[in-house]
């Protein structure tokens, strides 16, 4: 087993998990993180995200979807969107000023996207 290191300096996860790069602080709170630095050599590369199948989407997905405007490339893009409503923007900014690190909120949107894109009409 990859034991974890703390925060993981290079920002990958040592175990694959959270798309291969957790957001500051989840490290700690995982069931495998043992405290000890591993290289990042060391560590399994992070999967790609693959395109999943709209017959396939959980029910959530195609419910944020049926929420689509025109512009819209994938479901990150309708989350982002939608999560602008009640202010994630600012308290994104606010995670950034405070922690010094990104929140990683467009890396998340790219991946939803790849992960669940919108059939070109």
């Amino acid at each position: 087993m990859i034991q974890c290191g703390p925060g993981n300096i290079n920002g990958v996860c040592g175990v694959g998990l959270y798309g291969g790069k957790p957001s500051p602080g989840v490290c700690r709170r995982c069931e495998h993180f043992k405290g000890e630095t591993v290289p990042a050599a060391a560590m399994p590369a992070a999967s790609p995200a693959r395109s999943i199948n709209p017959a396939d989407w959980p029910t959530v997905a195609r419910w944020v979807a049926g929420l689509r405007k025109l512009g819209e490339i994938g479901l990150g893009d309708t989350v982002a969107r939608v999560l602008s409503v009640i202010g994630a923007k600012t308290l994104a900014e606010a995670y950034a000023q405070i922690t010094g690190s990104d929140c990683r909120c467009a890396d998340r949107q790219a991946k939803l996207n790849q992960m669940y894109p919108y059939p070109k009409t």
